[in-house]
Parts: C-alpha cells; sequence; structure tokens
C-alpha cells in the first residue's frame, strides 16, 4: 500500500470491527484529485452513454449537462455520473481505494464483487431524499461539505424486511416519504473535504448539501454476505407471493 497515493485511507481500529454491519468515517486523500474537480465533469458527460447520467435540477429539459454544471453554483441541482469505471482515469482511482479498502479492513480483494464507481455533483444546500441502495458503499467527499444522516437500522430500523425484498425484486431504487425521517433514528456524519463515511448495505439514508458545490466520489460492491443479503430476502418474497 502506498501512503502518498493521493487516495490512500484511513480507517481507525474500532470502526473496521464494524464493518459491514454499522456505518463510521474514515479518512481518505483525495481532496484536490484533477478528476474531481467541477469542470470536469462536462469533459466526463460526453464520454459516459446518457442513461448513466442522472439529473434532478429545476432546470431538467432547458438546461444542457454543460450549462447545468456552469450553472450549478446558483442552481438548485444535483448530477450523478454512474459506473465512471468505464473511463480508464476512474477505474484506476477506483482499482487503488479498493486495494487500500481490502488493507484497511483485512479482508481479500476476492471478497469485493462486482465493484462500481460514481461521482456526485450537487448545488449548495440540495437535499437527496431519503433512500436505500444495494452495495457496500464507501463515500468520499472530495469537495465542500454536507450531512449524511444514516438510520440505525441495527437497532430502530425503518424499513421492513418485506419493503427490502420489493426493492431487491429490481433495484431501480428506492426513495421513502420525508414523513419516515424520526432524526431519533438516525447518525448524523459531518462530510469535509478528505472525510469520508462507510454506508451499509440497504441502510435508509438521505443528505443535506452545505453552502457551497460539493463533490463526492462513491466506490461500491456486493460480498457473499450482501449477495445472500438479497438472496434471503428474495426467498421471502417468493414466498409471500
Amino acid at each position: 500500500m502506498n501512503k502518498d497515493r493521493p487516495g490512500h485511507l484511513t480507517i481507525n481500529r474500532e470502526a473496521r470491527r464494524d464493518f459491514p454491519t454499522r456505518s463510521f468515517c474514515f479518512e481518505h486523500g483525495l481532496s484536490g484529485e484533477p478528476s474531481f474537480e467541477v469542470e470536469e465533469f462536462t469533459r466526463v458527460s460526453t464520454m459516459l452513454p446518457s442513461d448513466m447520467i442522472e439529473v434532478v435540477s429545476d432546470h431538467t429539459g432547458i438546461l444542457s449537462i454543460s450549462e447545468l454544471i456552469d450553472d450549478i453554483k446558483s442552481s438548485s441541482t444535483w448530477m450523478i455520473f454512474r459506473n465512471l469505471e468505464q473511463l480508464p482515469t476512474y477505474k484506476r482511482i477506483m482499482e487503488e481505494l479498493l486495494e487500500d479498502l481490502t488493507c484497511e479492513l483485512g479482508i481479500a480483494a476476492s471478497d469485493c464483487l462486482r465493484p462500481m464507481c460514481f461521482a456526485f455533483v450537487s448545488s449548495p444546500s440540495v437535499r437527496v431524499p431519503l433512500h436505500i441502495d444495494p452495495e457496500h458503499n464507501f463515500l468520499f467527499q472530495v469537495s465542500g461539505s454536507k450531512s449524511v444522516y444514516l438510520n440505525r437500522h441495527e437497532k430502530d430500523p425503518i424499513v421492513s424486511p418485506t419493503q427490502i425484498a420489493a426493492f431487491y425484486a429490481d433495484e431501480v431504487g428506492f426513495s421513502l416519504s420525508d414523513a419516515t425521517v424520526d432524526e431519533g433514528k438516525f447518525e448524523k456524519f459531518y462530510m469535509t473535504p478528505s472525510s469520508g463515511v462507510y454506508i451499509p448495505v440497504t441502510s435508509p439514508h438521505y443528505v443535506i448539501n452545505d453552502e457551497k458545490v460539493a463533490v463526492s466520489f462513491s466506490v461500491t460492491f456486493r460480498s457473499i454476505s450482501s449477495d445472500e443479503h438479497r438472496d434471503r430476502h428474495l426467498r421471502m418474497l417468493q414466498n409471500h407471493s
């Protein structure tokens, strides 16, 4: 492991014991990496298939991707650039981070199944709705700051096994009404450049951006345990159909 590499990360010993069931913070060295400059995503948008870019904005359908990026400071926009591992630069960064993750967590590289990476570019004060994801998710804050609110799912779950099973049936995405939010059942992680948070499989979470444009990078992977979690819920769905 090269500690001088920009992507190097550090996970404390207590947090390592929490993986993969509980959230924890970590530190990393991605801040300042040129590939995550806001303007760079104009170029990225021309290289990714259009269905790999998700945009939620007041100006969707009015402004082009490049115009939305130019206007990101003053608009209410958040953008997801999916499956960036299709592009060599981001694939390299992802693979380096996975190498660091396996060393820090004490797991085998073969345990990181079907890795993917995503970038999130968001306007000031944007809120990403409450949702769940099917993978182990390591979220790296690269620029700007935001608060990530994670449900204490191991103690106070707000999503039922039936809802998780329904999500796994298509994995298109699963959002919850904000009425579901009971702040007492959430843990807040304040993210600044060079910090990150681990989001466990199907752990409900939502995000509120601070007053500057934010860029985050997400490295996700499946594992034997996450596949078993998915299969168990799908069997439950079949048994109730």
